[in-house]
């Protein structure tokens, strides 16, 4: 494990958040890079080496003028798939605004519980990567 600090990331409209966040720890946020693409596509990636660093990562999950809470679901999933492409050691997600929260249990029969099927996206993460390098490696 590096033993260098942690890095703090900060996503779209969590970045002020993240601001506050790191001037009360005394940290700077590290730099990305997050922008749609024309069709619609999220492009994001961290612009510094995580590699072997424990990594914290805030964002917000919340409908807002500029994305709809599955946008910034999406957004956060590849953010946490780059990462450990990237070979971060430790990632940490803050949600500070879980979206999909409220549906943590069957109030009707056949209503999906949400909020365990958002989380069950972030435990594949590792799962999807370790099987994409496998497959890569068997070329």
């Amino acid at each position: 494990m590096n033993h260098e600090g942690p890095l703090l990331f900060a996503l779209g409209a969590s970045r002020a958040f993240g601001a506050a966040v790191a001037e009360k720890l005394g940290a700077d946020r590290s730099a990305h890079e997050e922008r749609a693409l024309e069709d619609g596509e999220h492009k994001i990636r961290p612009l510094a080496s995580v590699r072997g660093r424990d990594v914290f990562v805030i964002h917000s999950l919340y409908s807002d003028a500029g994305e709809t809470v599955n946008d910034k679901l999406c957004r956060l999933w590849f953010f946490l798939g780059g990462l450990r492409d990237a070979s971060a050691g430790r990632i940490t997600a803050v949600i500070p605004y879980y979206g999909y929260g409220r549906t943590d249990k069957k109030d009707q029969p056949r209503v999906p519980i949400t909020a365990r099927l958002v989380a069950d996206l972030f435990k594949v993460v590792p799962e999807l990567t370790a099987k994409l390098k496998a497959l890569k490696e068997a070329d």
